[in-house]
């Protein structure tokens, strides 16, 4: 069915006026991405425990204050990667007016995430995206470091954070993601990066084997611990 924001914000709850100014721009965003889509429409309230507004809508409006971030669970099927995320991509880009990193597990979720969201979504909706793959990033070449710079959205790999601080090809992508804002698909596995990646220095080596790998374990484990866990059930 045909999905309006009546539906799913209650505007009584903006108290000030930013909070009535992101609504309207979440409103707006919500039409215009629905525009971009064509005949493609979000799932609603119909679809229960599917309902995708109610994710995209908690994304943008659901932060208490002081809160770091919001680990969402979400049923499979539901069009995460393909249908959510991208969309809180470009309405936190657009609400926050600062960069947004998105990390996925694989190169195949890369390919996921633009299957039904490809660039030219993006530049309907006013948005710059670029993939980052640290190892086909040229920092020498112009062409390389100017779409990273204009960029509004960045997608990776977890693979990719890793091979981005070993040199060079990096440099240009740390300062972009730095005051970012972080959209992580499969947390379990892009946010535990103690448990399941091998930093390579010549041989082979786990990060708890290395002298200094015991305070970044406890780094991560205390990021991760420190999110909200949210089921939203439709």
């Amino acid at each position: 069915g045909k999905i309006t924001t009546e539906f799913w914000i209650d505007e009584s709850i903006a108290k000030t006026q930013s909070a009535k100014r992101v609504i309207a721009e979440l409103k707006q965003g919500i039409a215009d991405i629905q525009a971009a889509k064509g005949d493609q429409k979000f799932w609603g309230f119909e679809k229960g425990e599917k309902n995708q507004i109610q994710y995209i809508a908690d994304a943008i409006l659901g932060r208490e204050p002081g809160q770091r971030g919001t680990l969402y669970e979400a049923i499979t099927g539901i069009g995460k990667t393909t249908t959510i995320i991208p969309s809180v991509a470009v309405l936190k880009a657009r609400i926050t007016g600062s960069p947004v990193v998105v990390i996925l597990n694989t190169t195949a979720d890369v390919a996921a995430f633009f299957k039904d969201s490809p660039p030219e979504f993006f530049t309907k909706v006013g948005q710059k995206i670029v993939e980052f793959a640290a190892n086909s990033f040229d920092p020498a070449n112009p062409t390389h470091t100017k779409a990273l710079a204009e960029a509004n959205i960045i997608v990776t790999t977890k693979d990719a954070i890793f091979e981005s601080i070993k040199g060079k090809s990096g440099e240009p992508f740390i300062r972009k993601a730095k005051g970012a804002v972080l959209l992580a698909d499969e947390a379990q596995n892009t946010l535990r990066l103690e448990i399941d990646y091998i930093i390579t220095h010549g041989g082979r080596s786990r990060l708890a084997d290395r002298p200094d790998g015991q305070a970044k374990i406890d780094m991560f484990t205390e990021v991760l611990h420190g999110k909200t866990l949210e089921t939203l059930r439709g």
